[in-house]
């Protein structure tokens, strides 16, 4: 029996992982997240951003909650570009392990430039093996 359930559940890992879904990967579009309704959205292969001062943009980059790992963000100059919020959007799929995404919600400050940061990392390990992913946002 016991054998049964882990083969059952190695199955729908790997059907999980296995698709071919191109909308993994979030390209520039609008939100619809009640937090930043109708801005800007980019993702990870936006790595130039240019927004008017004052206003919100968000980021989102596919996310699985159960591995442990999760995103964090990081400005070299908060009075330019500050994170507002963050949340992780479930799956929209039931498959077991599918990824879902981390939004990001910013908000374009003082005109000027600067680096956002973004590291995907497990909380309880050094980061050796960490992911990250750096924005240039210019604010005007």
């Amino acid at each position: 029996m016991h054998r049964a359930v882990v083969a059952v559940l190695a199955l729908g890992l790997l059907a999980g992982a296995c698709t071919d879904d191109e909308s993994a990967t979030p390209s520039t579009s609008t939100s619809t997240s009640t937090a930043c309704e109708g801005c800007p959205v980019f993702g990870e292969d936006d790595t130039t951003i240019e927004v008017t001062s004052g206003d919100d943009f968000a980021v989102e980059l596919e996310s699985n909650a159960s591995t442990g790992y999760q995103w964090t963000a990081t400005s070299s100059d908060e009075a330019v570009v500050r994170e507002e919020s963050s949340e992780y959007v479930e799956p929209s799929t039931d498959a077991l392990g599918a990824p879902g995404e981390q939004r990001f919600v910013f908000s374009a400050g003082n005109a000027g430039t600067a680096t956002l940061t973004l590291l995907y990392s497990r909380s309880f390990e050094d980061g050796a093996d960490a992911r990250e992913v750096t924005y240039s946002v210019t604010a005007s």
